[in-house]
Formats: C-alpha cells, structure tokens, sequence
C-alpha cells in the first residue's frame, strides 16, 4: 500500500498481502472477507464500496462486507410515525435501502 497509496481491486490487495506474508509463513491464506475486516479496522486504509441494485428486498442486518450489524436509518412520517427506510453499516459505511444492494467492487486508499 506504501507504494502506490491506491489499489483498485480486492483480488490484486489479497494476492500482494498473500505474497508478502508467505515469506513468513507458507502456510499463511487470507480470505476476501478477512481482508476487507482488516482492512477497515485498521484505521489507516479507507474503503471505498461499488454496489450494483437487486431487485430483492434488502432484509439483512448484518453487513456483507466486514461482517458487523447494521444500524437502521429511519425518518419520520407526516403522521409522525417512524419508517424504517433502510440500513447503514457503522464501521466501514456501507449502506442499504428498501432495494437490495450488492458490493461488486472495493477500491482501498491508504489515508
């Protein structure tokens, strides 16, 4: 990350952190999802989310892409009731609305 501060695909970060840590370790995999945990956790690498609309209807709460429980974003009503008009990630702020949305791509920037 320290050379090029920005690198455009999950799959070339996964197989330069693979490289990089075989030298320790042979043995060493990293999983897509555990990168991207890593990744946000850190602090130091932000995490910009390319998504794609389904045409299903978004009813997870739990985030597909660090794994942590969303937070549901609601809004008032003219009746004063409150709706519930989708859901937002804390950690890593990926979001959600009545439609499904489906992370197709992650562009990682070293802060």
């Amino acid at each position: 990350m320290a050379d090029s501060k920005v690198i455009n695909s999950q799959q070339r970060l996964q197989k330069i952190l693979i490289r990089e840590l075989k030298k320790k370790d042979p043995d060493y995999e990293l999983t897509p999802q555990r990168l991207r945990r890593m990744a946000v956790k850190s602090g130091e690498i932000t995490l910009e989310i390319h998504c794609r609309d389904s045409p299903e209807k978004a009813e997870s709460t739990t985030c597909p892409v660090c794994g942590s429980k969303m937070q549901s974003m609601k809004n008032k009503t003219l009746y004063d009731w409150e709706v519930v008009v989708g859901h937002r990630c804390t950690l890593c702020g990926y979001w959600t609305g009545s439609k499904k949305r489906i992370p197709v791509r992650y562009v990682f920037r070293l802060k």
